[in-house]
């Protein structure tokens, strides 16, 4: 996770001349036991409820089949989501490891992101 970031800034597409914005999927790939991640779930929700708060985290949940979840994240840098990750409970735990992948959201649904 140490790949520069350019920052989460609005910039305009050279194309359609809309704005368009960086957002970030988090994908989660459990290493634990599912026990494991059942103990540590209540205290994970926490931590998703902190940045949901803080307009960060836009949506979340678990992967089909059930072996890691997902997050999608705006508001912020790379390198402050990857201070933001060191916070999760999976992520002290050594529950989960976490990939980022940074994207130029061109296309969007106005009303939601």
């Amino acid at each position: 996770m140490n790949l520069k970031s350019c920052g989460n800034p609005i910039i305009r597409n050279k194309y359609t001349a809309k704005k368009v914005r960086h957002l970030f999927i988090i994908s989660l790939k459990y290493k634990a036991a599912i026990e494991k991640v059942n103990e540590t779930r209540d205290e994970h929700i926490k931590f998703l409820d902190k940045y949901y708060e803080k307009s960060v985290f836009l949506a979340s949940g678990p992967k089909v089949p059930r072996n890691g979840g997902v997050i999608i994240a705006d508001q912020v840098s790379k390198d402050e989501l990857e201070q933001i990750i060191k916070e999760d409970p999976f992520w002290i735990k050594q529950i989960a490891d976490y990939e980022i992948i940074e994207f130029i959201a061109t296309k969007r649904l106005q009303e939601t992101i």
